[in-house]
């Protein structure tokens, strides 16, 4: 992106309607870059008299300028940041959860609870079932509703598992999108 700047009188006819009702004599319009994308733009207007905007003054509006994309860069980065440290923390608590399993439900729990934090589900529904086909049924190990561990202790027939047989079948994940 590059700066326009210009005079009232030197505007087309319909950019000058508009810059009228606004008392603008002078426009400089600079882009805000954020990692080498158009992020958007920082406009002054100078309202007193129609004059060019000199090099002094269009060199400093631009430094300001860029201060405003550092900024945004540096907050990008920072947010990144936080995500992944955010990501590391989950990460150990489940291989925490799983090194000094003694209680298997307590061990899904965590499990499905910090998969939730990671893929950032709000509310946050899941549940972790476990298929028991030699025995002829199949039950949900966990199950967080709205964020919050729930004790299910539901079973269901393994004729009746729609999923299980789905990913039986096809041993790929399986997504399950706006369920009403």
């Amino acid at each position: 992106g590059k700066a326009f700047a210009g005079k009232f009188s030197n505007f087309p006819k319909k950019e000058k309607a508009f810059l009228k009702t606004r008392n603008v004599k002078a426009i400089l319009v600079l882009p805000l870059m954020v990692s080498d994308e158009f992020f958007g733009f920082i406009g002054f207007d100078n309202c007193v008299e129609e004059r060019p905007w000199d090099a002094s003054e269009e060199g400093l509006l631009s430094a300001a300028a860029a201060a405003i994309s550092l900024w945004h860069e540096r907050r990008r980065a920072e947010e990144g940041l936080l995500l992944a440290l955010q990501r590391t923390e989950s990460l150990y608590r489940i291989g925490d959860a799983m090194a000094t399993a003694t209680d298997q439900q307590k061990t899904f729990e965590t499990v499905l609870a910090e998969y939730l934090r990671l893929v950032n589900l709000k509310p946050a529904y899941g549940s972790i079932i476990m298929f028991e086909h030699t025995k002829g049924y199949s039950k949900v190990q966990a199950l967080h509703l709205d964020g919050r561990a729930v004790d299910a202790k539901l079973s269901f027939p393994v004729g009746q598992d729609l999923v299980g047989k789905y990913l039986m079948h096809h041993k790929t994940p399986l997504t399950i999108e706006d369920i009403h």
